[in-house]
């Protein structure tokens, strides 16, 4: 079976549509809630990954992270099934927009509207780790920028390496012991890169690599290949936003440096004070 075959056929209640975009692992359509005519997002796993054990876990994984989190920063996930060959899907509310990575591609962005971006991720992620869920893949893929009435809002997919803390251990789909790696190499905090365990602080290194590409256009480590990445991250002198940008306020390249130290503690000491610190200078530049 190729990606897309579900184009056009009603599956467990739902009419797919179209082909939305592939990943790695997966593949998301739009599609039509037979019962009520409800336009929605459905993430299933590529043909080829149907069988693989690890790679439905993570769709199980996201599911499960998914339904303890109801915020306007993160995709609604309103379902997890089984199609009738043995397919399992999420539904997810359907996001009009583009996504982070997208919107890159032309370059950095507006100061202003980067950090309302930077913001309103670090406030989903506050919600998110209130309820014991860390992302550890955030990326600009995974931000949608969705266009709503009140304005450009972000909207934070792909829970399928969060980790749930406190929670029980999820036998071998646990993701947490020391030594394995997951994530994306250019947005990977130290100990990330080292295998060593993660923690809240872990998104946060990585909102402000985001940032910092936001305001730049460039990622602030990047290797000649992943693993000089990785040791970038994690011996790599930290760039200066000032150097770069010369326009940045003091402060801002201070909340910059802030989040990406290497040492976990040395960071902000949650999502919701980098997201009120980055407001502060939000407004300073309105007015």
């Amino acid at each position: 079976m190729d990606p897309g075959h579900l184009v056009g056929r009603v599956e467990d209640g739902f009419r797919f549509e179209r082909l939305v975009g592939t990943g790695g692992i997966g593949e998301v359509y739009e599609a039509v809630r037979v019962s009520d005519n409800a336009r929605v997002a459905i993430k299933t796993l590529l043909p080829t990954f149907r069988d693989v054990r690890e790679a439905v876990r993570r769709l199980e994984r996201e599911a499960r992270a998914g339904g303890l989190l109801d915020h306007p920063n993160i995709v609604d996930i309103q379902a997890y099934g089984v199609l009738a060959d043995g397919m399992p899907y999420l539904v997810m509310e359907l996001v009009d927009g583009i996504d982070l990575g997208a919107a890159l591609e032309h370059g950095a962005l507006e100061p202003r509207r980067a950090l309302a971006i930077g913001r309103q991720t670090l406030e989903g992620l506050a919600h998110a780790h209130t309820h014991g869920v860390l992302h550890r893949d955030l990326k600009p893929e995974n931000l949608m920028l969705a266009a709503t009435a009140d304005g450009e809002r972000v909207k934070i997919l792909d829970l399928g390496l969060a980790k749930l803390v406190g929670f029980a251990a999820e036998g071998s789909a646990k993701l947490t012991e020391t030594g394995a790696i997951f994530g994306t190499p250019a947005y990977m905090a130290p100990e990330q890169a080292l295998g060593r365990p993660v923690t809240f602080a872990t998104d946060i290194y990585a909102v402000g690599v985001i940032v910092f590409e936001m305001l730049t256009g460039k990622v602030p480590f990047i290797g000649a290949d992943v693993q000089g990445t990785l040791r970038l991250h994690v011996k790599g002198t930290i760039p200066r936003l000032v150097d770069v940008a010369p326009w940045c306020p003091p402060a801002l390249d201070q909340i910059i440096t802030q989040a990406l130290q290497k040492e976990p503690a040395a960071r902000f000491a949650s999502a919701s004070r980098m997201a009120a610190a980055l407001h502060v200078i939000e407004r300073s530049l309105a007015a």
